[in-house]
Order: structure tokens, then C-alpha cells, then sequence
């Protein structure tokens, strides 16, 4: 599109029309969404030599074309040659090289800049400070932002919702819950009203640092100021009172839930019976399973690998591995996680060949293993005695690209060392080992001998 209107001007100018500074401008920003920012110079230069004036909106252009190509500098020196040349910057003009300033973390220039503007008769508006409080919360900066705040008080300018519901969400995000609090009641002292948004945020912080009660006041709080609780509402609070063994509070939100209408979505049963299987209940977490398929949900492999490390860890293997069938069956496949998991469960109960051949299928679906399983195995091998399997297995790690590293070796080490012949292997290991030099150890071995 951005061609097509360039061609266009050049016919103008072919046929003796010269465009207007407007036409020229929307090309610019044309050229300029398109990221084509050798194409933005060029026409620029032509727009100069068809004579026609640029004016501020075409320097806003380019000074946002020298920021996204990461030339803060020359877009510094830019809006300082538009002062001088009369060209006069707007608030559009600083809040972008400001925007960018943040983007990348240069929150100094960006303050200075700020000032700057104010000795230039130009105020910085809510949007201004909202972008730089927004950038600081991003960047867990969020002290910083709420001194900025003051600063907008003390200017005379008034911060509106979206500043409160940045800070408030920075605050939570950092866990300063306390400050957040206090940011929240000074919100309703300057009678701006807290939203959703508002309410959502301090109601999920409250919940997953444990103070339910705060959490369910404001939730209450909510609800009397005619603000009806969204699925983010039930959702945060499900979530605290299933981090914190709160099952029966959470039995009873749950129905509620049910009983005013609020979609109950696949995370939210998934949260839940990741509380109730870590904390042993697999029979009430399977009722949640159940209800949820009822509800003509479809689980996903999350709700499945929950469900499924709840089992393994209860010894449960066999319910584990018919969940295993049940995700075949729901067109779904296994994931990494729950290929490690059931490796890891099936060597804690000294099932060794019930892993290898977890691993070998694995390994056949193209899901890679990482250090953790694979010493997991050498481990489990070596106490099992088969020193000769867990050596074939190390030679496997190098061919795939993990290089046996310090664990690996003490595994081996302490199977030999359990056998009597420690010393020896650590001789062998020494020399098979260059170290730092990153050369594989073993020659390669495949590994369906090794199962086999």
C-alpha cells in the first residue's frame, strides 16, 4: 500500500502537481508502520526537493523512525534542531522519544526530558505520566513510579484510574501488598473509583500472599458498589484458597460461582486440582475432573499432567498411565513433563525398566530430555547394579547432545565405589574426559541396543 501511494506522488509531480504537506505526511507514516525507514529518508528528501514544508507532524514521524531503528541520539538532536528552527515540538513529539527513552530503561533522559518540556511551556499530561509509571511498574520499578505520582500532585494534575490500576498492579506484581493496599485507599480519597481491574489485581495479590480474609472483604466490597465479579475475580481467589489448603471455602466459591452464571474455564478446575493433588486429595480431584468433563469441557494436557504427577506421587501408578490412555484417547500427546514425571516416579519405586522403556518412547517422539532425567537414569542404573547399561547410557547422552557433566560422573563413580572399584572408574573417567574442552567422552551408541 505504502508503494502504491508513493508511485502516486510521483505522478503528481509528473504531471506538474505538487503535493500537500498532508499527503506527504500520511505517505511518511505509511513507510514508516511498514518499518521501510531507508524509504521514509528517501521520499523525504524528495518531499524537500518538490519544495513542500514539512511541519511538526512530519518531524513526529521521523523522530519515531530514529527511535525504532534504536538512534536515540539523532532523534535528541532532531527535536532540538525543531526548536531552534522554529518548528515548535507538541506534546506528541516528546511523548515519543520519551516512550522509547523508557523502552530502553534510559529513565534519567527520560525525567530530564520531562523537565525539559516544562521550561518549553509544555506540561506533561496524565498520558505522559502514565506511560512513564507504566514502564516503571513493567520494570519492577514500581517505588519509582509512585514518586512520579507526587510529582503530578504537587504539578497540580490529576492522576485518573489507569494511573491507580498500574501502580496498584506493579505493587502486587512485587509483592509490596501492603503498599498496594495503601495506594488503593488513597485511590478512593481522591474519589476516583476503583474498577474490575482495580479490584481484580489487589484481590489476586491479597489471595496468593495468603490473607484471604482482606482478599474476600474487598471481594464483598465489590460486589455492594454494583460491580459484578468477573471469571478474573473468582479465579484469583480460587487460586489463593487452593495455594493455602482453603478447600472447603473453595468447594463453597465454586458453587457460587456456578450458581451467578460466571463460566467456569479449564484453568480454573485445573488450579484446583492442582491444590487438591498436592495435598493428597485424589479422590476430590478427580471428582473436579469428572465434573468438568461433564460440563462438556474438553481437558487439556495441563489438566491431565496435574492429575497424572498427583497419582504418580501418591504410588499410584497404574491410575497414572490409565490417565495415560485417557489423553491418547482425547486426541492429545504427551508432553515432556509428563514423560520426566513418570520416568522420575517409575525410578523412585525401582521400576528401572519400566523407565527405560518410558524414555526410549520418549526419546522415539522427539520430546528431548534434559540432565536432570538422563543422570536421573544413570543414577537409578547404577544403584540397580547395571553400571554396564548406565556407561552404554552415557555414550546415548553424548550422541544427542547433552554431555555427561559432574553428576553424571558421580553417579557412576559411587556405583563403582559400591562395587569396590571406584578409584578405577575415576581413573577411566579421567582419562576419557578433557576437561574444557567439550569432546565427547563415548563414541556414539544407539539407543535401542541399550533397551534391548
Amino acid at each position: 500500500m505504502a508503494g502504491c501511494a508513493v508511485e502516486a506522488s510521483y505522478l503528481m509531480g509528473l504531471r506538474g502537481f505538487r503535493p500537500s504537506t498532508c499527503t506527504c505526511n500520511m505517505i511518511l507514516a505509511l513507510l514508516a508502520k511498514d518499518q521501510k525507514a531507508a524509504s521514509v529518508w528517501s521520499f523525504f528528501k524528495e518531499m524537500l526537493a518538490q519544495k513542500v514544508c514539512p511541519d511538526v507532524a512530519t518531524f513526529n514521524i521521523l523522530i519515531g523512525v530514529l527511535c525504532a531503528e534504536g538512534k536515540l541520539k539523532r532523534a535528541s538532536y532532531l527535536l532540538r534542531k525543531m526548536e531552534k528552527s522554529g518548528y515548535a515540538p507538541n506534546t506528541v513529539t516528546y511523548n515519543t522519544l520519551l516512550n522509547w527513552y523508557c523502552k530502553k530503561g534510559r529513565y534519567k533522559a527520560a525525567f530530564e526530558l520531562i523537565d525539559h518540556m516544562g521550561s518549553k511551556g509544555i506540561e506533561a499530561d496524565v498520558c505522559t505520566y502514565n506511560m512513564l509509571i507504566g514502564d516503571l511498574c513493567r520494570n519492577n520499578r514500581s517505588a519509582k513510579s509512585y514518586l512520579l505520582l507526587k510529582k503530578m500532585r504537587r504539578k497540580k494534575l490529576s492522576p485518573n484510574e489507569v494511573t491507580y490500576n498500574t501502580l496498584i498492579n506493579g505493587f502486587v506484581k512485587e509483592g509490596k501488598i501492603d503498599v498496594a493496599t495503601r495506594v488503593f485507599d488513597e485511590m478512593s480519597r481522591f474519589n476516583l473509583s476503583p474498577n474490575s481491574v482495580t479490584f481484580n489485581a489487589l484481590i489476586n495479590g491479597l489471595s496468593q500472599n495468603g490473607k484471604l480474609d482482606e482478599a474476600f472483604r474487598l471481594f464483598d466490597m465489590m460486589e455492594a458498589t454494583g460491580i459484578r465479579p468477573t471469571e478474573v475475580s473468582y479465579g484469583a481467589l480460587l487460586n489463593g484458597l487452593c495455594k493455602h489448603a482453603k478447600f472447603d471455602l473453595a468447594r463453597s466459591l465454586f458453587e457460587k460461582m456456578r450458581m451467578d452464571g460466571i463460566a467456569v474455564s479449564c484453568i480454573m478446575y485445573t488450579e484446583i486440582m492442582d491444590g487438591l493433588c498436592k495435598n493428597g486429595l485424589l479422590d476430590e480431584a478427580m471428582k473436579f475432573f469428572n465434573m468438568m468433563v461433564q460440563d462438556g469441557m474438553n481437558p487439556d494436557i495441563v489438566a491431565f499432567s496435574v492429575l497424572i504427577n498427583g497419582l504418580c506421587r501418591a504410588g499410584k501408578m497404574k491410575h497414572a498411565k490409565e490417565m495415560v490412555c485417557k489423553i491418547y484417547k482425547a486426541g492429545l500427546s504427551l508432553n515432556r513433563i509428563i514423560y520426566s514425571t513418570l520416568i522420575y516416579n517409575s525410578c523412585k519405586m525401582g521400576n528401572i525398566a519400566e523407565a527405560c522403556n518410558i524414555y526410549a518412547a520418549m526419546n522415539c517422539t522427539g520430546h528431548g530430555a534434559d540432565h536432570f532425567t538422563c543422570n536421573l537414569l544413570v543414577g537409578s542404573l547404577c544403584e540397580a547394579g547395571k553400571l554396564g547399561v548406565a556407561e552404554d547410557f552415557m555414550r546415548h547422552m553424548s550422541s544427542i547432545g547433552l554431555d555427561p557433566n559432574s553428576v553424571t560422573f558421580d553417579c557412576l563413580i559411587n556405583g563403582y565405589g559400591s562395587m569396590g572399584n571406584g578409584w578405577k572408574y575415576t581413573e577411566r573417567a579421567m582419562q576419557g574426559w578433557k576437561f574444557g574442552g567439550g569432546e565427547e567422552i563415548f563414541e556414539e551408541t544407539p539407543w535401542h541396543s541399550i533397551c534391548c
